[in-house]
């Protein structure tokens, strides 16, 4: 609650009355119930309200019939005090909004918090110095054993006898390995097989399927077309119109 300020009539009745605000809620009018009592005629019952909020005052009209006034401005909504600010009421009464500097000097300051002191942490013994190990040889490589080259693998198959007893033995291998030998070979059978001859193209006009169909066509709708005139001839009796040089019956005698 804001209880350093205080109200100072400057114009009306009892000039000079100072009036501390030391409620939360302080009303001002005519009424001899109110907080601060004004008695004259342009001051409503409840005329104007003061309301304490964090670091002083603000100040609503109650409705009054000649209006609260803040420095020669209306006052038509919630507005905030500052310290000497000018409150008129009506036309004559005049209060100001003053900070009481009495009411400061004897309220007691605020201890300031005390600060810990921060106490260091006791140093660490510092550790012996590690003797330096000298670092060790790196391993010596070996060389790798020379592997053994695998045999040449033994024919499988073993030699055959010799037919006559001067056969050479590169003879007798060539025949164990299917040796065949030039001057007795057939390129006959060995021989592919000759591929098929193509049939010769005749030469001259090819009738596709689609040209032989639009030839029919064309045979029938002459046909239906013959049958048709021939039909309307008949029923109207022109044979001699048309045909007249070739019926002999037509020509006349």
């Amino acid at each position: 609650m804001a209880t350093n300020f205080s109200l100072v009539i400057q114009a009306g009745p009892n000039p000079g009355l100072r009036t501390g605000l030391a409620k939360d809620s302080f009303i001002i009018g005519r009424d001899p119930g109110s907080d601060l009592h004004i008695q004259d005629i342009e001051v409503s019952r409840r005329h104007a309200r003061l309301i304490a909020q964090s670091g002083g005052f603000v100040l609503e009209d109650l409705g009054s019939t000649n209006g609260t006034f803040v420095n020669g401005e209306r006052v038509r909504t919630i507005t905030v005090l500052r310290p000497g600010d000018e409150i008129r009421l009506g036309e004559i009464v005049t209060l100001r909004y003053e900070l009481d500097l009495n009411t400061l000097e004897t309220t007691p300051p605020t201890p300031a918090p005390q600060r810990r002191s921060v106490v260091p942490p006791p140093p660490t013994a510092s550790l012996p110095h590690l003797e330096e190990r000298p670092a060790a040889p790196a391993p010596e490589r070996r060389a790798a054993p020379p592997q053994a080259r695998p045999a040449a693998p033994a024919s499988q198959a073993p030699l055959p006898p010799p037919s006559r007893p001067d056969e050479p033995v590169a003879v007798r291998m060539a025949a164990a390995r299917n040796f065949v030998d030039p001057l007795q070979y057939d390129a006959a059978e060995e021989a592919p097989p000759a591929a098929t001859p193509r049939r010769q193209r005749r030469k001259g006009l090819r009738l596709s399927n689609n040209m032989i169909l639009g030839c029919l066509a064309i045979l029938l709708l002459g046909a239906c077309g013959t049958t048709a005139f021939l039909w309307y001839v008949d029923a109207n009796f022109l044979w001699c119109d048309v045909f007249g040089g070739l019926i002999p019956a037509c020509v006349a005698p």
